[in-house]
């Protein structure tokens, strides 16, 4: 049985380049744990659905904790920059738990062929995801617009939500390649978060694009996901950098 954490990780060690001299080791870091977070989100909600669909309980239940650690953890890296900010942190924090809470509901509903309850689970989320945008824009207006985070949120919570069926039908090839997907599409989530904390903080700020804005998509222990991500995120932070640094 092959789980999502181990195809990400192979996924992100495919993306390792050569480092690239005109970059800090602060936006190094920066646009690395920004990715970190991220991927280990993205992991975690698909080992999540990929054990619900193999009808492992236990393992369920293991992953749940990795995924909502995702939560605080991610809070605590904004407050980083955005410390003065506490109600919207504390807003963001309680906002992406109950993110994470929605897409694990939304497995638990397909799995038991609950039509009504998914429904009412996927508008939830869609709300949450308007609200989540708005505190991410209250965070830093001028990086995060509202207008251009919505959409990438939306396609985050569409492309979980696709996985997670795809996997319960038992359509794995489809099911890995959507979650996968999922995974490289939660990277430009990343590296907006990024950007604006590049831009925030001067790290980075190339007179054509700083203060730009978000451009407008075997059974392993889930902590071998964040451990592997972790472990590559400084091979593939120059590409990173480039990467936002030309937004």
């Amino acid at each position: 049985m092959r789980f999502i954490s181990g195809l990400l990780a192979a996924a992100s060690v495919a993306s390792v380049c050569a480092s690239n001299p005109n970059v800090t080791d602060s936006a190094l870091k920066i646009a690395g744990e920004a990715r970190s977070l991220w991927h280990a989100h993205a992991a975690t909600v698909g080992d999540y659905a990929a054990a619900v669909a193999s009808d492992n309980l236990p393992l369920a239940n293991a992953v749940k904790p990795y995924a909502l650690a995702v939560a605080p953890n991610m809070t605590q890296w904004l407050s980083n920059w955005y410390g003065d900010k506490q109600d919207s942190l504390n807003q963001f924090q309680t906002l992406f738990t109950d993110h994470i809470k929605t897409l694990a509901g939304i497995v638990d509903a397909t799995k038991a062929n609950n039509e009504t309850q998914a429904a009412e689970l996927k508008q939830h989320l869609a709300d949450g995801g308007q609200q989540l945008a708005g505190v991410i824009e209250s965070l830093n207006p001028a990086a995060y617009p509202k207008e251009a985070v919505l959409p990438l949120l939306s396609d985050h919570e569409n492309l979980a939500v696709a996985a997670g069926a795809l996997l319960i039908a038992q359509k794995w090839d489809e099911g890995y390649a959507t979650a996968i997907t999922g995974f490289e599409q939660s990277e430009l989530i990343a590296d907006a978060l990024a950007k604006g904390v590049l831009a925030l903080t001067s790290a980075v700020a190339p007179p054509a694009t700083a203060g730009a804005s978000i451009p407008a998509n075997g059974q392993a222990p889930m902590s071998a996901a964040s451990t592997l991500v972790s472990t590559t995120r400084w091979m593939v932070a120059p590409l990173i950098v480039a990467a936002i640094t030309l937004m």
